[in-house]
């Protein structure tokens, strides 16, 4: 397994940060680059904000990157998740594009804890639980689409889950969102470690054991920062053991919202 840490360079933080990163043993990145940021008009990619030239750095200092793609531009569907044919080939083309200024990188996030409402707004927030796989099946297909029609060969991590929702992955393989040999990726924020290979196994159990599972955020919301150390070491332990592929702390540095989970000061 390799051990990840999500950063926020595409938020601000300098990229002097990058050599801390590397000083700390971490080889694996988990980031973005916002789409609002480098399409602020419609078809016309601009990739000199500071929020995406951070990728080309960090791939310079040997850094395994994977980028997270949020489907929210306000060109397109009213700003809303993603949710119409015009609005799903505008985010494909839009990841396209991204990877292409960064051929460097080889794993892509497709959506943010898409079964949850924090980072869904519009009609997909609204829909039913039984349409909500429904529209990230339309939206991956798309993106699939476009990856293949550009011969762009990355490893692609499905579902994107808050929590570690059996039933709604499961839809997702059913409708064929994510298939055997592909990747999915998971946050399991409400799994304690002495729970979480369990948890795993009864997920393996719905979607086969030949898909891939990444963690691409873990963490708890510490009371104190000395209650986390113990917290990572439980995780990584029962993580690696039960095959997980990669997994990302959240976050490399201090983050406003959830304070004490912080590996570098």
């Amino acid at each position: 397994m390799k051990l990840s840490a999500q950063t926020h360079f595409s938020q601000g933080w300098p990229t002097s940060l990058l050599s801390d990163v590397k000083a700390m043993g971490i080889d694996v990145i988990r980031d973005s680059v916002p789409w609002h940021r480098v399409e602020t008009a419609k078809g016309v990619f601009d990739f000199s904000h500071h929020a995406a030239t951070w990728v080309s750095e960090a791939l310079a200092m040997g850094l395994e990157v994977t980028l997270v793609f949020q489907p929210c531009n306000a060109l397109y569907d009213g700003g809303h998740t993603v949710h119409t044919d015009a609005g799903r080939a505008a985010f494909a083309r839009y990841v396209v594009e991204t990877l292409k200024a960064n051929p460097g990188v080889t794993r892509i996030e497709i959506g943010n804890e898409y079964n949850g409402n924090d980072f869904v707004t519009g009609p997909i927030a609204k829909a039913s639980k039984e349409l909500r796989d429904d529209y990230y099946q339309a939206m991956i297909a798309e993106v699939d689409a476009a990856l293949a029609e550009a011969r762009l060969d990355v490893e692609v991590l499905r579902a994107s889950t808050h929590s570690i929702p059996i039933d709604y992955i499961a839809a997702l393989v059913d409708n064929s969102a994510i298939a055997p040999g592909d990747a999915l990726s998971i946050h399991p924020y409400t799994t304690a470690p002495e729970q979480f290979a369990g948890q795993l196994a009864l997920l393996r159990e719905k979607v086969g054991t030949d898909i891939a599972i990444h963690v691409t955020e873990f963490g708890a919301n510490f009371r104190s920062l000395a209650e986390a150390p113990a917290f990572l070491a439980k995780m990584v332990a029962v993580m690696a053991e039960a095959d997980v592929a990669t997994a990302s702390w959240y976050a490399f540095g201090s983050q406003p919202w959830f304070p004490n989970m912080e590996l570098w000061d």
